[in-house]
């Protein structure tokens, strides 16, 4: 399965990514966050991760996010190429950002607010800084 997403969405995932997506297939967070120093329409001090988009299974009636539905919710929100939507929803994004480099950062993008943040150098750097929500 990871072979096939790799290459159909055309990157090479973090092997941190893929190690989340061994243990778990996306799905429930357990309500995580995301420490910010800029402040974002959800919150002044960190973002919200509810929620991990896996690979999916085709052809089941899975109803979990997929980073394999990117082509289609980046047209639709209106969203720059080059990204593997790891959470979020509407116009707010957490995303694999593959811009710049194959070895993507992470990114923050708020359409509708006109954001769009590197939050993290590497989705190895994203996961080290995560925390449980309550403590926001």
């Amino acid at each position: 399965m990871i072979a096939n997403a790799q290459q159909q969405l055309g990157v090479t995932l973090p092997p941190e990514f893929i190690a989340l997506l061994q243990i778990k297939n996306g799905g429930d967070t357990r309500h995580f966050g995301f420490p910010m120093d800029q402040q974002t329409r959800w919150a002044s001090d960190h973002l919200m991760i509810y929620d991990l988009n896996g690979i999916g299974i085709p052809d089941s009636d899975d109803t979990l996010r997929s980073i394999l539905d990117r082509d289609e919710m980046s047209q639709y929100w209106e969203l720059p190429a080059s990204q593997v939507l790891l959470t979020g929803e509407m116009h707010c994004w957490i995303t694999l950002d593959y811009r710049l480099r194959a070895d993507p950062c992470v990114s923050w993008i708020d359409v509708k607010a006109g954001q769009d943040i590197v939050i993290a150098n590497s989705f190895a750097a994203f996961y080290a800084r995560l925390r449980p929500l309550k403590e926001f």
